[in-house]
């Protein structure tokens, strides 16, 4: 497993403090965590990315618990690791691939998936009626980020489903003419 980042900041923005506090917060994981998660962590916690694209074996099993002193734990997918681990606390983590298309990424609970749809549904919309084209799902992630993670948190939800709604069809327009 690889994981390449997106860098947001420069060498020369990193201070002392950023770095103890990648360090505290590396320190804190724990030690059975597989290396490249460590990596990514190591890097989130640092400021020095934000954006990671995990390839290679995504799809190899790894252990979602801490394993026993023989080796026992239960075991499940890169994906859910993700989920449960390293994306446990966060309010909303969306996976997309070209087989299913946009979704919550919350692991095996079902409790959070409810949860998680929820906020997506007010956030961004109903998933599951979302066009699996990757050129849709980037416009509407770009609108997520822009509208929710960039913008002011006093945008209104009515307007910016509206202006949604907007671009998927001119998204749709511009597929149906090639």
């Amino acid at each position: 497993m690889t994981a390449s980042t997106g860098a947001t900041g420069s060498a020369a923005s990193d201070s002392a403090a950023d770095v103890l506090h990648a360090e505290r917060a590396s320190a804190e994981l724990p030690k059975w965590y597989p290396s490249w998660a460590r990596s990514l962590a190591e890097q989130y916690f640092s400021g020095t990315a934000s954006v990671f694209v995990l390839h290679g074996n995504v799809y190899d099993i790894v252990p979602l618990v801490d394993p026993d002193d023989d080796g026992a734990a239960d075991y499940g997918t890169v994906p859910d690791f993700l989920a449960e681990q390293l994306f446990g606390r966060w309010d909303l983590v969306l996976h997309y691939d070209l087989g299913r298309g946009l979704r919550s990424f919350t692991g095996r609970s079902e409790k959070r998936l409810k949860e998680m749809v929820a906020l997506a549904t007010r956030r961004i919309g109903d998933l599951s009626t979302v066009k699996n084209d990757p050129a849709i799902v980037i416009g509407l992630l770009d609108l997520l980020v822009r509208e929710n993670v960039m913008a002011e948190r006093q945008a209104g939800c009515d307007w910016w489903l509206a202006r949604l709604s907007d671009r998927n069809r001119e998204l749709r327009f511009m597929r149906e003419k090639e």
